[in-house]
C-alpha cells in the first residue's frame, strides 16, 4: 500500500536530482519504507532529514522505520550525516530503522565513515518480516506506579522509563 505525503510531493517536485516514494510493508501500517532516489549531498541532506522527522511525526503508528537506498545513486557524508540525525530521532521515540538495499558506494562509505556500527543494515527483505515477528513476540505492561505502558522483549526485572519504578514481569 503506498503512502501518500504532501511532504514527498514537495520534495520531489524541487527537481534536485532527489526524490522520495513511501508505501507501508505488506500493508502493515507500523511499517514505513520510504525509497530515497537520487543524489543525497548537502544540496538537499536538510530538506531530507526534515521531511522523515515530519513524516514520523505525522504517523504515529510507525513502529519501524526502513530507508531503502536501492536507487541512491550518490551519499555525501552530509547525507550520512542526515541520516544520523533521523537515527537520533527515531532512537527517542522508540522506534527502529533500519536501511536496506545499499549499494556498494552507499555501503563503503558508510563503513568507511564507521557509521555501520550504529546504523541497523538489512541485506534482504525476508529480514524484515523476522523483525515484526520479534516485536510481536514482545510482552506489554503497564506500570503499577505512572500508568505508562512499557514493552520489553522478555519475562525479567525491568525499569520503568517513565518513573524508574523496578517492576519483575513474568
Amino acid at each position: 500500500m503506498d503512502y501518500k505525503s504532501n511532504i514527498f510531493t514537495e520534495v520531489n517536485n524541487n527537481k534536485n536530482n532527489f526524490s522520495l516514494s513511501g508505501e507501508f510493508y505488506k500493508e502493515n501500517t507500523s511499517v514505513l519504507i520510504i525509497k530515497v532516489s537520487g543524489y543525497l549531498e548537502t544540496a538537499n541532506s536538510d530538506i531530507f532529514s526534515k521531511s522523515i522527522l515530519k513524516t514520523i511525526d505525522d504517523n504515529n503508528d510507525i513502529k519501524i522505520f526502513i530507508i531503502d537506498l536501492k536507487y541512491l545513486n550518490y551519499i555525501s557524508s552530509t547525507g550520512i550525516g542526515a541520516l544520523t540525525i533521523i537515527l537520533n530521532e527515531v532512537k527517542k521515540q522508540k522506534i527502529g530503522l533500519y536501511l536496506i538495499n545499499l549499494n556498494e558506494k552507499a555501503l563503503s562509505i558508510i563503513e568507511l565513515l564507521g557509521f555501520n556500527k550504529f546504523f541497523n543494515i538489512l541485506d534482504s527483505e525476508e529480514e524484515i518480516d523476522n523483525i515484526i515477528n520479534k516485536i510481536k513476540s514482545n510482552l506489554a505492561f503497564t506500570c503499577n506506579k505512572c500508568s505508562k505502558k512499557v514493552i520489553v522483549p522478555k519475562p525479567g526485572k525491568y525499569k520503568c522509563p517513565a518513573c524508574n519504578n523496578l517492576m519483575n514481569i513474568k
